[in-house]
């Protein structure tokens, strides 16, 4: 059947020509296309890293802040932003701090890459402001920030311009360290003309926050005399809980503009204003107890009796704490007692982070009856070095779990030499009744090998129990003269009359010391002069930090300081690193404590 033409003509009108073809696929191409990326998107659970390319590890930047750093006639309405080059995490708002810290408080919000911080209430006319945000903000990755940001601004024509710096020393954190001021030079209306600061109630006047290697700085500063702490907040309070935070106290209150250019350091030590209690107190043998303190105590041993019988008040016997068990302490009676029941009082007792205890303090009322004889012998807990390589002049640190007479110490030991067999003579200098240190009376050959022999019988307890019949042997070898190398430095001192000698020490980097204690001392040396210093360092190679204190208590290590009553710690700098190679002296820059 023929179509006729006029139906023809009708049906190419109705047939799209081709380039409508085209232009229809173009568009359903485009539409699905579109369609697949909504949907990948909305699928998506996790935002991934490129394949190929490296892990981001670099925290939020900020770029643009409102106000500038350091903008003038701020707006006391203003509300702060910050923009980071990367999306924020979920904020916490206790990172973000500003002081003067507004009385009604602030809040924080974040949102993508930008932060807000609004005063909720208008801030003081003239006034030099800082907002701090702590390294701890980390972007959606996790990553926290490289270093803290400080914005200085002011509501008035001119800003505060004092400046105060210094360096926390700890090995477990140093980012992050809240740096808390308070002003207390007692001007007229002043908070602090009659009092002091109390870091666990009072806002601090001004704050900061250390950077990845513990280093702080204040800038924008009246003029004034300021104390300082520093706090590791724990649970983000705003507030110091001796429970759980960690506080450092600095070696004297700051004054600005004197102190612009001085270093303050910090020790951070967890503390506790409690006294240590008396938890109980019991009869192990006939002439011996133990008594038990709710957290490590030392004694002043030697200015009087440490026990005495709380009853009649008459010395009964000596203790000394159980080296393996800090809250134990051993009391050891020269007869046995001839009572039913005994209450011991202890005086001269301190807490090991310098809270004293009463001199009421007293044991609960115990019985002496115990069965049996006295069966408790003391052996060997500790003897340093251990064997090995040791050099000519090693002094060894014996320690034993029980106390023994100062002459069973110089009894028990021995060195042989090997292979002649020839017995080298022993210093041996007790310190307590568990303590003593031994040194050979002449000097070895290099790489010789010898034994230091320990009788453990001739250790006898103070109740006259002796040690295991069985002979302890310990094999070492001389390390050659020329692995001695040595380090030369300077000490300044610029404290102010201060009393006590400085004392200069060098811990190799193999065992870094904790924020406490600098344990592993390789060598030290205390300076008389004040002003020079030189450490013979033998275990090497290696490289060693060198620390400088004034040892004003005259007790060998640098005190922290206390809250209650408040002393503020011993001047104490840590220095850099330095680089010790065997037969060569290695000059360092000087080293500054104050």
């Amino acid at each position: 059947m023929r179509i006729p033409e006029t139906s023809k003509a009708s049906m190419l009108q109705l047939q799209p020509s081709h380039e409508q073809m085209v232009r229809k696929s173009r568009v359903i191409s485009l539409a699905v296309l579109l369609s697949a990326i909504i949907l990948l998107f909305s699928s998506c659970a996790k935002i991934k890293s490129p394949p190929g390319g490296p892990t981001d590890r670099v925290g939020p930047v900020p770029v643009v802040t409102v106000p500038e750093d350091r903008q003038r006639n701020v707006s006391r309405d203003i509300r702060i932003e910050v923009l980071f080059d990367s999306r924020l995490k979920t904020i916490d708002p206790t990172l973000v701090s500003i002081s003067p810290f507004p009385a009604a408080g602030i809040r924080v919000v974040g949102k993508n890459r930008r932060l807000l911080i609004e005063p909720l209430e208008p801030l003081q006319p003239n006034q030099t402001y800082r907002v701090t945000i702590s390294p701890k903000l980390a972007d959606e990755r996790s990553n926290p920030m490289s270093e803290p940001l400080e914005l200085l601004f002011s509501t008035g024509d001119s800003l505060d311009d004092g400046v105060l710096r210094g360096k926390v020393y700890d090995t477990t954190m140093r980012s992050g360290i809240w740096i808390w001021a308070w002003r207390i030079d007692g001007e007229a209306g002043s908070r602090y003309q009659n009092s002091e600061p109390q870091p666990w109630w009072d806002i601090p006047d001004v704050v900061t926050a250390t950077d990845s290697v513990g280093g702080f700085r204040f800038a924008g500063l009246k003029d004034g005399k300021y104390r300082l702490f520093a706090i590791d907040d724990k649970n983000r309070d705003r507030r110091y809980d001796p429970s759980i935070d960690r506080l450092g106290i600095t070696f004297e209150d700051a004054i600005v503009p004197r102190d612009s250019a001085v270093e303050f350091s910090f020790q951070l030590a967890q503390r506790d204003t409690i006294p240590p209690t008396i938890l109980n107190a019991r009869m192990v043998a006939p002439r011996i107890a133990t008594v038990r303190f709710s957290r490590p105590v030392t004694a002043r041993i030697g200015t009087q009796p440490l026990i005495r019988a709380s009853d009649r008040n008459s010395y009964v016997g000596i203790s000394y704490p159980d080296p393996t068990d800090s809250t134990k302490w051993w009391c050891v009676f020269p007869t046995v007692p001839e009572v039913d029941t005994l209450q011991l009082s202890f005086v001269n007792f301190i807490d090991w982070q310098g809270v004293k205890i009463p001199d009421t303090t007293v044991t609960p009322r115990f019985p002496t009856q115990t069965k049996g004889v006295d069966t408790l012998a003391p052996t060997i807990v500790s003897l340093n070095p251990p064997p090995g390589w040791v050099f000519k002049k090693t002094i060894w640190k014996v320690k034993t779990n029980l106390g023994v007479r100062a002459t069973d110490f110089r009894e028990a030991f021995s060195a042989i030499t090997i292979p002649d067999s020839q017995v080298v003579p022993l210093f041996v200098q007790p310190i307590d009744p568990l303590t003593a240190t031994i040194r050979m009376e002449n000097e070895l050959s290099e790489r010789r090998q010898f034994e230091l022999h320990c009788n453990p019988s001739k250790l006898r307890s103070l109740t006259d129990v002796s040690g295991r019949d069985t002979m302890l042997v310990y094999t070492y070898r001389v390390y050659p003269g020329d692995t001695t190398g040595t380090v030369e430095t300077e000490v300044i001192d610029l404290w102010p009359g201060a009393s006590g000698t400085v004392v200069l020490e060098a811990v190799s980097n193999r065992f870094p010391g904790s924020s406490i204690g600098w344990v592993s001392t390789s060598s030290r040396d205390i300076v008389e002069s004040a002003t020079t210093g030189i450490l013979q360092i033998q275990n090497l190679p290696g490289t060693y930090r060198l620390r400088a204190f004034r040892d004003m208590n005259q007790n060998g290590v640098p005190d922290p300081g206390t809250l209650r009553p408040f002393r503020h710690a011993e001047p104490l700098i840590i220095a850099d690193t330095v680089r010790v190679r065997s037969r060569w002296t290695v000059e360092t820059d000087p080293i500054r404590i104050r």
